[in-house]
């Protein structure tokens, strides 16, 4: 079963398509990227592959569940999203914004225990940036912040970077 997949995907932008009858599988360990010209609908399919905004038409699976059919938890425990411009409105370390990664299995108003402490460690150091805990977020280079925000879910099964 593929990680994400789509079947007849349409996307439009105000009523304009700009993607038309995509259908892809995702599957465990593989890297795809997508191509285009500025403006063509690149961030848009992937905003609506996240379930930020709607299909024009066709479906989304994810894990073989359709998207609509999933919860938003359901998804942020699957689906991560690096947008193109980030502002830290809020200073944090790297291990903060690491944490971030375990909301979605946290409820409301709970804090993260030690377990989530170490499992945020332990994805950091899956991308190297263990040594890095204690550094400022707005401190990072463009590639290392990529990289910690790999390390916000190790266990989510796709990342998208528009």
């Amino acid at each position: 079963m593929a990680l994400l997949e789509t079947h007849e995907l349409g996307v439009s932008i105000a009523g304009i398509p700009v993607c038309r009858e995509i259908s892809i599988a995702v599957e465990a360990r593989q890297c795809w990227g997508i191509l285009g010209k500025n403006g063509s609908g690149k961030t848009t399919l992937l905003h609506t592959l996240a379930g930020l905004r709607p299909a024009a038409n066709g479906d989304i699976l994810i894990n073989g569940n359709r998207l609509q059919h999933l919860t938003r938890r359901q998804i942020a425990r699957s689906i991560g999203v690096l947008f193109q411009d980030y502002n830290d409105i809020f200073p944090s370390t790297v291990l903060e914004s690491a944490l971030i990664g375990r909301h979605p299995y946290l409820n409301t108003w709970q804090w993260e225990t030690e377990n989530d402490v170490a499992l945020a460690r332990s994805a950091l150091q899956q991308v190297e940036m263990d040594n890095m805990e204690s550094r400022i977020v707005t401190t990072l280079s463009g590639g290392e912040r990529q990289r910690e925000c790999d390390a916000h879910d190790p266990d989510r099964l796709v990342h998208m970077v528009p």
